[in-house]
């Protein structure tokens, strides 16, 4: 007898917001942590992941940096 086990899938991040969601919370990090250990400030980060306003690419390196991820800039 076969048996098998569901595993919850997540859904495809939509934007580079979600990605940094999901990467935070995969490594169980705050945004109090995260803006610290990243050098961006805690309301400025909490007013990017509220899509209040949207990160430079300069503060978005850095945030991205942190979580180790990779930020590419493609000209087309």
């Amino acid at each position: 007898m076969k048996t098998t086990t569901k595993t919850a899938k997540r859904p495809m991040p939509k934007d580079v917001i979600d990605v940094i969601r999901d990467k935070m919370d995969r490594m169980d990090v705050s945004i109090r942590r995260l803006a610290a250990e990243s050098g961006v400030s805690y309301p400025y980060l909490q007013g990017v992941l509220a899509r209040d306003h949207s990160p430079t690419l300069e503060y978005l390196a850095k945030i991205m940096d942190y979580l180790g991820l990779e930020l590419r800039v493609v000209s087309r």
